[in-house]
């Protein structure tokens, strides 16, 4: 059983950096093959299980690399705070602050399991029948933090009613064009339109200044939004920054934090409110509709272990691309990457992806033209999740 455990453990850990590297697969497109395959192979559903906690757990380490290495625009305004540290030399840097601070995220929440595990249960029912109204209150301190409030507003009613319509199709995987096309493209297309001047890369690697207080404002929002359905990384990696000032370096490592706090948090709510938060999340739901404490054991080690092996993995490959990235041509591989998205739309989702993801990019490229955060745009997800909690609560 050991031994399959561990060759499970490796596939799955191959499929995650695929998923990663790759713009526009995300690793609940596989965890949902896996639990497809199941019906047709005879597989035991924990040798599922380890396959799909590793695909997402080393997805997430390796993301944040064609997240800094690809698509970096040459706006100083549409700078992400990985992409400004891309064009200083310090693209490395980057991924390190992430791949540490998802580590970090993996370890903190498991070492607070035992509590969580006892306190979960008591939110939720405090919680229960006013999560629209605490959504709303996100809603409204995102136009609240915005120098810009009436573009703010424009574009949080023109993403969530664009958001509604497409969650309301009936096709497959509507957040992979309706995403894809709000935050990739735009920055793809542009980075294509303009030339783009990746300098030589520094391999010096530093921990960040105040750790602790990074920590703690993680840990707080991840608990937060965590807990809370609609709720993006971004968004609460900028609820987290909003108590403090931070420095683009600490704001990188916060969220990388919240990536896998968010991820790991969301096994501890399912095994106790049974409530799925994330894909794989659901997932595993899917696996063992009742997870016992023994399973969610099981899932926090290999948790940790993926994470431990996927850091050292992810500083790898950021050495590797940090390498090769100004020998390259920008510009056609910006292409390549373009197509590769609209080809992987258009097959997963057919022709009404391919007008969802233009609709979503021409979106996207009107909000990034303003000076307001790229995260008012996963008002997509979040009205949505209101509205449904308004009519059905």
């Amino acid at each position: 059983m050991i031994i399959e455990i561990f060759i499970c453990f490796i596939f799955g850990t191959a499929a995650g950096i695929i998923s990663g590297l790759l713009p526009g697969i995300h690793s609940n497109i596989l965890a949902t093959g896996i639990l497809y395959s199941t019906n047709y192979i005879k597989i035991s559903p924990i040798y599922a299980l380890t396959f799909i906690i590793s695909i997402g757990v080393t997805h997430t380490f390796v993301d944040f690399i064609p997240s800094v290495f690809l698509s970096c625009p040459s706006q100083e305004k549409s700078l992400l705070p990985g992409h400004e540290l891309l064009t200083q030399g310090r693209g490395n840097q980057a991924v390190f602050l992430s791949s540490i601070g998802s580590l970090f995220g993996i370890i903190l929440i498991t070492i607070l399991s035992p509590i969580l595990i006892y306190i979960f249960p008591i939110i939720n029912i405090i919680l229960k029948s006013k999560i629209e109204y605490l959504l709303i209150i996100i809603l409204l301190f995102s136009i609240f933090k915005e120098k810009q409030k009436l573009k703010t507003i424009l574009i949080i009613l023109i993403t969530g009613i664009l958001g509604t319509l497409v969650l309301n199709l009936n096709i497959k995987d509507p957040l992979l064009p309706l995403l894809t096309g709000l935050f990739a493209t735009p920055l793809i297309i542009e980075s294509i339109k303009n030339k783009v001047e990746i300098p030589k890369q520094d391999k010096i690697l530093e921990i960040p200044k105040k750790i602790k207080k990074s920590l703690l404002l993680s840990t707080f929002s991840s608990l937060i939004c965590g807990f809370l359905p609609g709720i993006g990384i971004s968004q609460s990696a900028t609820i987290a920054t909003s108590f403090s000032k931070t420095k683009k370096e600490e704001f990188i490592f916060i969220l990388g934090t919240i990536n896998t706090m968010i991820l790991t948090l969301s096994f501890i709510v399912l095994y106790t409110i049974s409530k799925t938060r994330t894909g794989i999340a659901y997932s595993i739901k899917e696996l063992f509709p009742n997870v016992s404490i023994k399973i969610l054991i099981f899932i926090l080690i290999l948790s940790i272990i993926s994470g431990i092996i996927s850091f050292l993995i992810t500083l790898y490959l950021s050495n590797k691309f940090s390498n090769t990235i100004t020998k390259i041509n920008y510009k056609k591989i910006s292409i390549f990457i373009l197509i590769f998205v609209f080809l992987l739309n258009l097959i997963i989702v057919k022709f009404k992806g391919i007008l969802i993801l233009i609709s979503a990019t021409i979106i996207g490229i009107y909000s990034n033209s303003l000076e307001i955060k790229k995260t008012n745009m996963m008002s997509c997800i979040l009205i949505p999740t209101i509205i449904f909690y308004l009519f059905n609560n």
